[in-house]
């Protein structure tokens, strides 16, 4: 009886382990995968503006066919990125995810208002409120994050508003 006891034990504490690993891996692996694509394409802290999605495209998971995007990936490792965006008309939205797919921040804006974002290491929270009073700080948990950019096309045969709106967005480090 006592080896079935133990045999039990041991496949419960291997089937827990693993279900551990991957529940941490796959965020890991997502992330990863997309962060090499937007790298690629543009490279680090530099906006990435792809068409309207079709329903081919897949670079983004589950892309809204009426929503623009801009994507940045975002390095803290040299130094604070300063990100700015607006004003806009219509819907749109930031959001910031950390290496493990996690939401760090987000903020939908105003049509009228402009967003300001430092994303750093808490060690230069103090030194860049002088420079940039209107900015909001958020500290990273990891030095790699990415920024997603939402912005609504209500007529796709009038994309422009949106299009306007996605060229205001901005990701550049401050030092």
């Amino acid at each position: 009886m006592t080896i079935w006891l133990r045999r039990t034990g041991i496949v419960i504490a291997l089937a827990g382990a693993i279900h551990l690993a991957t529940v941490w891996a796959i965020p890991w692996l997502i992330v990863g995968v997309f962060a090499q694509r937007i790298a690629g394409s543009t490279g680090i802290n530099t906006v990435y503006t792809p068409p309207l999605p079709s329903p081919r495209d897949h670079l983004v998971v589950a892309p809204s066919p009426d929503l623009l995007y801009a994507i940045c990936l975002l390095d803290t490792a040299a130094g604070t990125v300063r990100i700015t965006a607006g004003p806009a008309a219509g819907y749109w939205s930031l959001a910031l995810y950390d290496r493990n797919a996690d939401n760090i921040f987000r903020t939908g804006a105003a049509a009228d208002a402009k967003v300001e974002l430092l994303l750093g290491r808490a060690a230069s929270a103090g030194t860049l409120a002088a420079r940039f009073p209107a900015a909001t700080y958020i500290q990273a948990p990891h030095e790699t994050a990415i920024l997603l950019g939402r912005f609504l096309v209500a007529d796709r045969a009038r994309p422009e508003a949106a299009i306007a709106a996605r060229a205001t967005v901005r990701c550049e480090k401050t030092e």
